[in-house]
């Protein structure tokens, strides 16, 4: 015997222009992630000497750190809704 659950709720949220919107957003978010990761680098390199001095000197965005954790959950984000806008019922009834 094979039991099937069904979740109504997901289904009704997922409209052509919902998905539309999530194609958007994530295709902004992609190359915002990508500039994080740069500036990851950028940092990192100036702490040990091997670039120019970072543009931000003192608190908490002059980490490395804080950027790649930014530019992780951006592009973390950007698969998320990239996953939700290909997604499709896969069966009916």
């Amino acid at each position: 015997m094979v039991v099937r659950i069904r979740w109504e709720s997901g289904a009704a949220h997922r409209s052509p222009t919902m998905r539309n919107f999530a194609m958007a957003v994530a295709a902004l978010l992609t190359p915002a992630a990508l500039l994080g990761f740069t500036i990851t680098i950028w940092s990192l390199g100036a702490g040990q000497h091997w670039t120019a001095a970072f543009f931000i000197s003192s608190g908490p965005f002059a980490h490395w750190q804080t950027w790649l954790v930014a530019s992780l959950a951006l592009f973390v984000l950007a698969v998320i809704l990239n996953r939700f806008a290909a997604s499709r019922e896969h069966y009916s009834g």
